[in-house]
């Protein structure tokens, strides 16, 4: 039997909702498990904590701010951040690097809006071991 799309699909004003609140209820559950491994020290809005804990395959969990470019360089052997200015042809997004080291180290990371971010900056990261 032929069912029309509408009767299988919801309408977007339908799913919205659904969806915002499944949204909200993950980012409230990522933050609560940030404040609590933040006691642990194993949680950090730092960049260049950020950035060597990605470098060494120490992210477990990364909240990433999608409006944000912050130029710079990070080490490949070490992990250091280097912040410069402006981007240019030789400099980077530091914020998108530590993404992409997390990720390759096989981090959940999401990419969210500032606000949805603890200390509302441009990362918070949990840990998978303390720094």
């Amino acid at each position: 039997m032929f069912r029309k799309p509408e009767t299988i699909f919801p309408h977007p004003a339908t799913a919205r909702p659904i969806l915002d609140k499944a949204y909200a209820s993950e980012i409230a559950d990522i933050h609560a498990l940030f404040e609590k491994r933040a006691g642990d020290n194993r949680a950090t809005t730092d960049m260049a904590d950020a950035a060597r804990a990605a470098t060494f395959g120490g992210i477990d969990t990364l909240l990433i701010d999608i409006d944000t470019t912050v130029p710079g360089f990070v080490d490949d052997e070490n992990g250091a951040v280097t912040f410069v200015e402006k981007d240019d042809a030789k400099a980077y997004g530091v914020v998108d690097e530590i993404a992409a080291r997390a990720l390759a180290s096989g981090a959940r990371v999401l990419g969210v809006r500032r606000e949805d971010i603890p200390g509302k900056g441009e990362l918070a990261a949990v840990l998978r071991y303390p720094v």
